[in-house]
Order: C-alpha cells, then structure tokens, then sequence
C-alpha cells in the first residue's frame, strides 16, 4: 500500500514537472514570423528642395520598441521611384498588429550632427523643420505569420508632410502632427503594384508634369486645384504622384490592389519667384488599352498607361 502511494506520488510530480516545463518552452519558443520594413518617398514639388534629411531615433510596433534598431539619418530623396531603404528587419510573434510608429530625432542626426531632420535647398542652405522631437503613428493591420516573411513599405511622401514656412529663420517645417499621420502611408508590397507609362507631350511648353494617382470615383477637380490652408498643397488627396522626367516616362509605386484615375498637370516657373506653379491641366488621347479613370492595379504587376498630349486645360 506505502509502495502504491509513493508511486502514485511520484507519477503526479513527475507530470506536473513536464507539465511545468511544457509550459516554459511553449512561452521561451513562441511562433515567430519576420517583418521587413522599408521607407520610400513620392517626390516634393518643390524645385529649391535638393535634399530632405530624416532623423529615425526609434521604431515602435503596437507601443514596443523594436530592440536592436540604431539610430538612423535618410535622404528621403535618394528613395523615389521604387527605390526604398531598409529600416528594419526583425522577428516578431506571429498575430496580428495594428500599428507602426517612427520617432524622429530632428535636433540631432545620427552622427551627432544639428538639426537632425532638416530640408537642403538647391543654394547649399540647410532648414531644421522641427525644434524638437516627435513620434508619428502610422495606423495598418498587418499579420506575422510563423516562418513567413511581411513586407511593409512606408511612404512618406514629402509633398504632403512637408510645408513652406514664412516665418522664422527655416524657410520649411513639418506639417502639423495629425496631418502628418494622416499623409503617410504604409503598404503591404505583396498586395501593391506599379503603374508605368509614357507622356507624350508635343503641343505644351511644361517646365514639368506631375502625374497623379487617386482611388477611383476620389477626384474632384474643383477640391484638389484649391491649395489646402495649411500646407497650400494642390491635390492634397491623391494616393501617389510621379513627375514626368524628360523622355516622358514616369512611375507610380507601391499602390494597393484596385482601379485608380490618373490626373497629368503642368507646372510652370514663376520669373520672379523661380518657384514651380500650376499651369492647367492637361487633355490626353489614351495609347494603351483601357480607361484613365478606371486603371486596374494587381498584386506584384506593372500595368502599362501611355497618354499623348493633346491640349492644356487652365485653371
């Protein structure tokens, strides 16, 4: 009887010692999946701007910090058309999440160097676009899955998130925080594709256009040819925009699954100011197969659009 106690006794330590250590492998060796995180930028319209320099001191995802990440100083600029820098690659527990957020140091880059964010203009003068610190929250549900990878890109998109200032010593400063969250995006790259095309333009003298790429039936000329009151930025609601380099090929990337309206402007330069203006807009035959208005965009895949100028539509 004492021998069938003990042994009974023993059986329970022995599972509840498995048990005990089940229990801390399952939480040392939670799934994990990987998150790669990139940053892009849309080109400023702005033709003094030769640089844009941003400070990342922090990378937050839900509220936690991401650990081993260094401080890091980009030249937004250097990342257009594709083109995107690494800002992190790291093993998270695989559920969802819902947040990215990016703390900016803009008093001192990573070097040690003042200001840490600031805008380089084309006559060599730098402007520190903000006096302190701050944290951007950047809003999207995205999935870890175990042992697979996520792709998010970030586009920050300097027309939106940057404004003229006419007071003070910076001739440029951050919009204001809430505009800030709400002008950059984060796409997952696995479910986004690229419009590529030609502008074929004979007939205008542009000193440059801008294409412009909005969420199908979002376009109302009438809102976005009325400059915004703070920032007095023209098509403050498209999703993307692309110049037109000079052999009339331009690219939109990074747009997520759906139809989207491709709107073309021409800018001209003031004179006087040597600043870039809205000229009109300007009328297209189509060359390629399908509608201006009604542009497919599929996962991972170019979709082709080429225009020919055929008039301008002024203001």
């Amino acid at each position: 009887m004492l021998l069938r106690k003990f042994f009974l006794a023993s059986l329970i330590f022995s599972l509840f010692f498995l048990f005990a250590c089940s229990k801390d492998d399952d939480n040392r060796g939670a799934a994990k999946g990987n998150l790669k995180l990139e940053i892009t930028d849309a080109p400023a319209d702005d033709a003094e701007i030769e640089a844009v320099f941003v400070t990342v001191a922090e990378i937050e995802i839900d509220g936690e910090e991401v650990e081993g990440f260094n401080k890091t100083t980009i030249d937004l600029m250097l990342y257009q058309e594709g083109l995107t820098y690494l800002l992190a690659d790291i093993a998270l527990d695989a559920r969802q999440y819902n947040r990215v957020s990016l703390v900016l140091d803009n008093e001192s880059d990573a070097a040690g160097n003042s200001p840490g964010s600031y805008v380089l203009t084309t006559d060599g003068l730098k402007h520190a676009l903000a006096t302190s610190s701050q944290k951007i929250h950047l809003d999207h549900n995205f999935g870890i899955v175990q042992h697979a990878e996520t792709h998010l890109v970030i586009d920050f998109d300097l027309r939106k998130t940057i404004k003229r200032s006419e007071t003070g010593e910076s001739k440029y400063a951050f919009v204001s925080s809430a505009q800030m969250n709400n002008s950059i995006r984060v796409v997952n790259a696995s479910n986004a594709g690229t419009i590529v095309g030609n502008c074929n333009d004979m007939i205008t003298d542009s000193d440059l256009i801008i294409v412009y790429a909005y969420h199908k039936g979002s376009f109302n000329k009438n809102v976005e040819t009325q400059a915004s009151s703070e920032t007095n930025l023209l098509f403050s609601n498209a999703v993307n925009s692309a110049t037109v380099d000079a052999s009339g090929n331009y690219q939109l990337h990074f747009l997520e699954e759906g139809e989207y309206l491709l709107h073309f402007a021409s800018y001209k330069r003031d004179d006087e100011t040597g600043r870039l203006e809205l000229n009109g807009s300007l009328e297209l035959d189509l060359l390629t197969s399908g509608n201006l208005k009604a542009v497919q965009v599929d996962a991972n895949a170019n979709t082709t659009v080429n225009v020919l100028v055929t008039g301008l539509l002024p203001l």
